[in-house]
C-alpha cells in the first residue's frame, strides 16, 4: 500500500478531502486525520475514506483503522490511548504496515461489482 499523504487539487479536480483536516488536537497524528478524510489516492484515483474504532480491551486501548477499498484493517493495542494513537499514526505512515483482512468487510460489494473474499 502506498504511503498516505494529502495531494493538492490540480486542474479543477475534486478536492483530495471534503472535511476540514486542520486540527489542533490531532496535529501530532495527522496521518490518522488523513486516513479518515482523504478521498483520493496519490495517483488521483477515488478513495473511500477510512474509519477508526476506539475502544477499551480490558486494561488497554484498542484502536482499529479500516480501509474499505481493500477490505483491510489495522489493529493497535497499547496501555494508554495516547500511545495507541501514536502507534497507529506511525503505522499509517509506513509502506510496510501489516494490514489484515477485515472480517466485517466480507460480502460487502466493492467497486467494479466484485465482492471481497
Amino acid at each position: 500500500m502506498k504511503k498516505r499523504r494529502l495531494t493538492a487539487s490540480e486542474n479543477g479536480e475534486a478536492p483530495a478531502h471534503y472535511a476540514e483536516v486542520e486540527s489542533t488536537i490531532f496535529s501530532p497524528v495527522h496521518s490518522i486525520v488523513a486516513h479518515l478524510a482523504v478521498s483520493r489516492y496519490d495517483d488521483g484515483t477515488p478513495r473511500t475514506p477510512g474509519t477508526l474504532l476506539i475502544r477499551t480491551l480490558g486494561n488497554s486501548w484498542q484502536v482499529t483503522a479500516k480501509e474499505p477499498d481493500v477490505g483491510a484493517q489495522l489493529v493497535v493495542v497499547a496501555p494508554c490511548l495516547d500511545d495507541a494513537l501514536a502507534a497507529l499514526a506511525l503505522a499509517l505512515e509506513s509502506d510496510d504496515t501489516p494490514w489484515q483482512p477485515d472480517p466485517w468487510a466480507k460480502g460487502v460489494k466493492r467497486p467494479g461489482g466484485k465482492k471481497s473474499a
